[in-house]
């Protein structure tokens, strides 16, 4: 995680792909 929670599931996923 790097921004708090939700947000990360989105942002995270997108820097993944």
């Amino acid at each position: 995680m790097k921004s708090g929670g939700i947000v990360c599931v989105y942002a995270c996923f997108d820097e993944s792909e």
